[in-house]
């Protein structure tokens, strides 16, 4: 019945009336969005090294820990754990970006293009 309302609302080429309630529509049906702290970073717990080390092919779990070291302005070591990070998960998007936002505040202008 509701989909009869849309189509013929479409083919009456009224469109500008249905958007509203397909963007409250989209709105309901979307995903929360994950909290983020004042610097910019996802909320996150603390993850320790130990942790690391426990499941070091934990590619979330590092990311984690990259984001920690981040927060503790240990930027030579969150770098060094996103290389790592790119090793085990090339094509990672969100990888490639954090470590080019490190590499960039490091000042190493030419790694952070690659």
């Amino acid at each position: 019945m509701i989909w009869d309302r849309l189509h013929r609302r479409l083919c009456a080429r009224q469109t500008w009336r249905i958007v509203p309630p397909l963007l409250l529509l989209g709105m309901c049906l979307a995903e929360p969005v994950r909290a983020e702290t004042g610097d910019g970073l996802p909320s996150t717990e603390t993850v320790t090294y130990d942790q690391v080390l426990a499941d070091p092919d934990n590619i979330e779990l590092s990311y984690l820990y990259a984001i920690s070291q981040i927060r503790k302005a240990d930027l030579l070591g969150a770098s060094a754990t996103l290389d790592r990070l790119i090793l085990l998960a090339p094509k990672e998007p969100n990888i490639r970006a954090l470590r080019a936002i490190v590499l960039y505040r490091l000042d190493n202008l030419r790694e952070a293009e690659k």
